[in-house]
């Protein structure tokens, strides 16, 4: 090699030893660890202020996250997560429960009867209604008691009229006009 080669070498190692001394590798993380996320945005870009949960691992110390509240599912770096321990545990994470699950036999057993429903009881008083029916205003209802069903009939009403007054030299005469 050249000497200049050398010295670039050289140069290079002793940079990352000097850098690499007051690192310390994160652990690793795992399914279901509870974290929280570095906001790398302004106006606050390094807090730590939405938590989240893992749902996937993947290479290069990628993890894929839930994040609690909105529930977005986001793609963050090792670097900016933090794990923590929750006051409250989170619930369990729907997961498949895969082929085996399906495949096994399970035994089929007999429900208790239930009794009939046909025949009410005398010592039951009969339930008021739940909405009472309260006809329209100026309106002649035939309704079922369904509180829900539209009054077959209304009354006709009369358009509204609208008085204008009409200047001339000879003074101001009122005029009606009708609606239509």
């Amino acid at each position: 090699m050249t000497s200049c080669k050398e010295a670039l070498r050289n140069r290079h190692m002793h940079a990352a030893k000097r850098l690499s001394e007051h690192i310390c590798p994160h652990p690793p993380l795992t399914v279901r660890d509870c974290i929280q996320i570095q906001n790398q945005v302004r106006p606050n870009p390094t807090k730590w202020d939405k938590t989240s949960v893992i749902i996937e691992v993947h290479q290069f110390n990628q993890y894929v996250l839930r994040v609690d509240g909105s529930g977005r599912v986001t793609l963050h770096n090792r670097k900016f997560l933090q794990k923590y321990l929750p006051v409250v545990p989170h619930a369990p994470l729907l997961t498949d429960p895969g082929p085996s699950a399906f495949l096994t036999p399970t035994p089929m057993t007999k429900l208790p009867s239930q009794p009939s429903l046909t025949a009410p009881h005398a010592a039951t008083p009969p339930r008021p209604q739940a909405y009472p029916t309260c006809p329209f205003p100026n309106t002649k209802t035939t309704t079922t008691g369904n509180p829900f069903t539209l009054p077959t009939h209304r009354a006709k009403s009369t358009p509204p009229t609208f008085t204008t007054s009409r200047c001339s030299t000879n003074g101001c005469t009122p005029r009606t006009l009708q609606a239509l």
